[in-house]
């Protein structure tokens, strides 16, 4: 099993008065109450024979010191997150990886447990020239932050496309139009999926310091067909 329980252990609230009193939890919890990793508040309630009665309210959170980590999250020596810039994609590169899964106690964290928070950036996508960087990180569900004893854990690596071939002049390219002046693109330009814009560091132009991911929706020219492009998640005009 993922969880574990452990009870709180605290004091239950002490009260005092001369009659004849009851002291009860909302939830009927107590200090000996077996609770799994989470957020609890406790709500006390003293009332005697006259009807007075007092509240006693606080918070307790368990925390595991079994702490979580990435399962998957690629290395820096991890060849697929180096490419050349694809032949037909000009200064992009379909980059592909393992998308990473946080584990705790050998067994993988479901949804119900933890969001997993990350850019818009996925595998099959076409990255662009340079290096930009991918994070994953994740916030405990049930208590609306992370609830290790630790630091939260992070999958965090850097995807580098590099230059296929230097820039050559090799003379001027011929203007492809649309037939029936039908607005679209030509062969090989992007037709669907997702396309990477990149904002480069104005201090190391190789560096994407952020990245904005936008659908990709034009049509495409002279009856050719918007197919996907090597499995990928992006689309050209073929």
């Amino acid at each position: 099993a993922i969880e574990t329980t452990i009870a709180p252990n605290f004091l239950p609230p002490l009260h005092t008065t001369d009659c004849d009193t009851t002291l009860t939890e909302i939830k009927g919890r107590d200090h000996t109450t077996q609770l799994p990793e989470g957020h609890y508040t406790y709500v006390y309630f003293a009332n005697d024979s006259h009807s007075n009665y007092a509240q006693c309210t606080f918070d307790v959170i368990i925390q595991d010191v079994n702490e979580i980590v990435w399962k998957d999250c690629p290395g820096p020596s991890d060849p697929r997150l180096t490419a050349p810039t694809d032949e037909k994609l000009l200064q992009y590169a379909i980059m592909n990886w393992t998308v990473p899964t946080p584990m705790k106690r050998g067994q993988p964290l479901g949804s119900d447990v933890v969001e997993i928070h990350h850019p818009d950036l996925e595998p099959l996508m076409a990255f662009p020239l340079g290096i930009t960087e991918v994070l994953y990180t994740l916030t405990d569900k049930r208590i609306g932050r992370y609830a290790g004893v630790k630091p939260p854990p992070v999958c965090q690596f850097f995807v580098t496309v590099d230059d296929l071939e230097k820039p050559k002049y090799v003379g001027f390219s011929e203007v492809e139009t649309c037939e029936d002046e039908d607005i679209g693109v030509a062969l090989h330009e992007t037709c669907g999926g997702f396309h990477i814009t990149p904002t480069k560091d104005p201090n190391n132009f190789r560096v994407n310091v952020a990245t904005q991911v936008e659908p990709v929706l034009n049509n495409c020219c002279n009856n050719r067909v918007c197919k996907p492009y090597k499995d990928s998640l992006i689309s050209i005009c073929q």
